[in-house]
């Protein structure tokens, strides 16, 4: 029974250490490395607390207004206008007064596999930050050689 047994582990060690090898050690296609390193779309959103609304712990939630975005693209510029939209829901009146380029969030869609980083003081995508003035990012290419510089510039926050 013993032998039986010491031939059921051994086996099973076996699959183990065959399950976590690889049969395959070379020959394999190398991934495309892209060169691109472009914005393909842009964009921006405004962050609130809603004291209607808490977590477990009681602390308030944290809600997101979409804001509409018409951009233009030149060369390596990126030229927007944001519209505010209507009061809604949890997006009141008041709330909506409040949005400004001074604190508004913006995030990107960029080149597969590329990098993004602020250049000069931008504010880091995806966080509340500071867009009343003209702000660089650069853009590297999942080739790690090419790189781009670009300009995002708000001409205009319209609140109809």
């Amino acid at each position: 029974m013993k032998r039986i047994l010491n031939y059921k582990t051994l086996i099973l060690m076996l699959g183990v250490l065959f399950s976590f090898t690889s049969c395959l050690k070379s020959g394999l296609d190398d991934l495309p490395a892209f060169e691109e390193a472009e914005i393909a779309n842009i964009f921006f959103e405004h962050r609130y607390l809603d004291s209607d609304d808490e977590w477990i712990d009681g602390s308030e939630v944290v809600k997101n207004q979409r804001l509409e975005v018409a951009k233009e693209i030149n060369g390596n510029e990126v030229v927007v206008i944001i519209t505010v939209p209507e009061a809604s829901g949890t997006f009141t009146e008041e709330e909506r007064q409040k949005v400004s380029l001074s604190n508004i969030v913006c995030y990107m869609n960029i080149s597969t596999a590329a990098t993004i980083e602020p250049v000069d003081g931008a504010p880091v995508l995806g966080k509340p930050g500071d867009f009343s003035t003209s702000r660089k990012y650069k853009i590297t290419a999942a080739n790690g050689k090419t790189t781009q510089t670009w300009t995002i510039r708000i001409t205009e926050l319209v609140l109809n």
